[in-house]
């Protein structure tokens, strides 16, 4: 068993959640050629994460999803910009055409409502990340 002492304040727990995002971010790497779909990835990165820290199954999906959309990312060339997007505008840095790209909640919106994206609920990261609709259970 791990040994675990209750953070003392927010800081902490984002520095613990740092931490442990960036070890599911390792476990991804070492596993992401296992021949695994997304969600069998997620939910051996969701069953590592729960088995290396106390924490609720909600946080350890949170994780394990943010750390599996930074692997697959990484290589994209695009960023948030974090200090110009709001709730309702998200600017997306893009080097390769040496611009910023603005989208607003309305163009998410259409986006989303395209024929193929239309019918799709995701309750859940995990059923997000494997194109289920499902939510896992707890």
């Amino acid at each position: 068993m791990n040994n675990f002492t209750t953070p003392g304040n927010m800081n902490d727990v984002r520095d613990i959640q740092d931490g442990l995002q960036i070890r599911a971010l390792g476990f991804i790497r070492k596993h992401y050629g296992a021949h695994l779909n997304r969600g069998q990835l997620m939910l051996r990165t969701i069953a590592y994460l729960l088995e290396l820290h106390p924490m609720s199954c909600e946080t350890a999906e949170t994780l394990a999803a943010r750390a599996l959309c930074e692997f697959e990312s990484v290589k994209a060339s695009l960023s948030l910009d974090l200090d110009n997007s709001t709730a309702f505008m998200l600017v997306i840095n893009d080097p390769e055409r040496n611009c910023k790209r603005v989208f607003s909640m309305r163009d998410i919106r259409q986006l989303l409502s395209t024929a193929e994206l239309a019918p799709v609920r995701t309750p859940s990261y995990s059923a997000a990340m494997s194109g289920e609709t499902a939510r896992l259970s707890s």
